[in-house]
C-alpha cells in the first residue's frame, strides 16, 4: 500500500510539500499547506468551551481563553491526523492524495 508520487500521477499534493505545476514544470514548496478552521467559543462559568465548526466531535474546553484554543487546536491536529490514517488504511493497493480547495 503506497501512495502515488505527485510527479507521476500528474496531481497537486499538500502535506509536507505544496506541489504546483507551471506549464511543464513541476514545482514544490516546503511546508504544510495552511488549512483554516472556525472555532465556536463562549465562556461557561468559570471555563471557557468550544467546537470546531468544520469538524465533527473536535471539542474541547480551558480555564482561560488561551487555554482552551491551545486545547482545540491539539484536538483537531490529533483529530485530523486519525482521520487521514484511516482515509489512508481504508484505501486498499494504490492510492492517489489530492489536495481540494474550497
Amino acid at each position: 500500500m503506497g501512495a502515488v508520487v505527485p510527479e507521476a500521477a500528474g496531481l497537486p499534493r499538500c502535506s509536507t510539500f505544496c506541489w504546483t505545476r507551471s506549464g511543464n514544470k513541476l514545482n514544490h514548496k516546503e511546508g504544510p499547506m495552511e488549512a483554516r478552521y472556525t472555532a465556536v467559543i463562549q465562556q461557561h462559568d468559570e471555563w471557557w468551551i468550544g467546537w470546531v465548526e468544520e469538524v465533527p466531535g473536535v471539542n474541547s474546553q480551558g480555564a482561560t481563553r488561551d487555554e482552551l484554543l491551545e486545547n482545540l487546536r491539539d484536538a483537531l491536529e490529533e483529530a485530523l491526523e486519525m482521520n487521514r490514517l484511516d482515509a489512508r488504511a481504508a484505501a486498499d493497493g494504490e492510492f492517489e492524495e489530492v489536495s481540494l480547495v474550497r
